[in-house]
């Protein structure tokens, strides 16, 4: 078990062109000179296990939060589709709004920033033809997704 641990922790930070060993005896990065190995004692028994370096670590993190922005981009294209049927709906957010300082705008803007699921209210809009009712209905859904 121990065995497969180490083996998968090597093959992810391997030894490459410039690493160097330091004077403790352990791998260096060439890169950021920081350890890619450390020494452990298991059963009284001192091993060497690999382990990230600096630089390593970094591109690792970078790489998560690129997956984790794609992941969040899929979802709210995800959630789009489900909430409009149609394309123009989707598009429609408050950077389109042409009344930002409106009571209607500013009303759904705060509404869309103060939201919570466990306290938040709905919000009914009334008023004649062209006031802007279903605009901002759209702004606030895809606000919120």
């Amino acid at each position: 078990m121990l065995e497969n641990i180490i083996k998968n922790a090597e093959n992810q930070n391997p030894i490459c062109e410039g690493d160097y060993k330091g004077e403790d005896g352990l791998i260096y990065c060439g890169k950021c000179h920081t350890p890619k190995q450390f020494k452990v004692t298991i059963s009284s028994e001192e091993q060497v296990m690999p382990i990230a370096c600096k630089c390593q670590r970094e591109k690792d993190e970078q790489e998560k939060a690129k997956f984790e922005k794609i992941n969040l981009e899929n979802r709210i294209k995800e959630n789009r589709l489900n909430a409009f049927s149609d394309s123009i709906s989707q598009s429609i957010t408050f950077e389109k709004d042409k009344k930002p300082n409106t009571d209607i705008s500013k009303l759904s803007r705060n509404y869309v920033k103060s939201f919570d699921t466990n306290t938040s209210k709905s919000l009914v809009f009334y008023g004649g033809c062209g006031m802007g009712k279903s605009f901002y209905a759209v702004c606030i859904c895809n606000g919120l997704i």
